[in-house]
């Protein structure tokens, strides 16, 4: 029952994450943790080092940085609380605006979403 009562808080822990943070400096072989983040719909900020440049899409599952310094400098840009704040205020700006001029362009891109 731990082990159960564990995955359900790793995968609550990982949901809400803004990032996963992945600043290896050796060839990872795999990395099950990236495939988790990603699972749980969080972005992993990498060296693209070993198996990393496979598990991470750069700029679509996540970043590869060329340092771990690197790595820490792109989560500040990209995930500090100013920075999520403007793109949700951004997204939610153009769900309004589909809904006031016509409702049905935000209702069609849920769709494609689902």
């Amino acid at each position: 029952m731990a082990a159960v009562h564990a995955c359900r808080l790793g995968r609550r822990l990982l949901g809400r994450a803004r990032a996963l943070l992945f600043p290896i400096d050796w060839p990872e072989p795999f990395g099950l943790v990236m495939a988790e983040a990603m699972a749980c719909g969080t972005p992993v900020i990498a060296c693209p080092l070993g198996a990393v440049p496979e598990v991470v899409t750069d700029g679509v599952t996540g970043f590869l940085c060329s340092t771990p310094e690197d790595c820490r400098a792109r989560a500040e840009q990209c995930f500090s609380a100013q920075t999520m704040a403007a793109g949700y205020e951004r997204v939610y700006r153009r769900a309004l605006d589909g809904v006031v001029s016509g409702g049905g362009a935000v209702l069609e891109r849920v769709a494609e979403l689902a």
